[in-house]
């Protein structure tokens, strides 16, 4: 889960509910601050309810979205790919687990679908026409699997010059 200073309370807010629906023992958290965020409030209860939790901090100096949540999955995707070697879901702060057992359920999900990739896709070009910028994409919230340079290998290319790094692979 990726957040920026500015999302701070609402990630403590996160990790105090997502404590409350734990423990989640089978899972590994990886926590992406942004812009020098604090994990102050956050790291300790994700500690106590998941089996691991790393931090792994998203040092590239662009702000504004949507660059800055693209190199934080980019941050996020680098570690899974080269560390943790599984699949990953990417979440931020605004996303809320509702019940008990919310990711043993996605995985569930996810596993039974045997696809690399698993969320929301958004179709704009239908809606919108073929306008500069508008793209179809997968939201950011989903399961992405670990071997993103294999499926998804322009996810990488985000710059702040084409600033839709995961959109534009989807």
């Amino acid at each position: 889960i990726s957040y920026h200073p500015g999302d701070k309370p609402l990630m403590e807010r996160w990790a105090a509910h997502v404590k409350k629906l734990g423990p989640y023992l089978k899972h590994e958290m990886v926590l992406c601050p942004a812009h020098n965020a604090s994990t102050d409030g956050v790291l300790l209860p994700l500690e106590n309810c998941f089996r691991k939790v790393s931090v792994v901090h998203n040092r590239y100096p662009e702000t504004g979205w949507p660059v800055s949540c693209n190199r934080s999955f980019q941050t996020i995707a680098w570690h899974s790919m080269l560390v943790l070697k599984q699949p990953f879901l990417f979440m931020e702060p605004d996303a809320i687990p509702l019940k008990e057992g919310w990711i043993d359920a996605i995985e569930a999900e996810y596993l039974a679908k045997g696809m690399p990739f698993m969320g929301d896709f958004v179709e704009l070009t239908k809606a919108l026409g073929n306008e500069p910028g508008v793209i179809d994409h997968m939201s950011g919230i989903a399961v992405y699997h670990w071997e993103l340079s294999r499926y998804a290998p322009r996810v990488f290319n985000c710059t702040s010059q084409d600033q839709h790094g995961k959109e534009s692979e989807y």
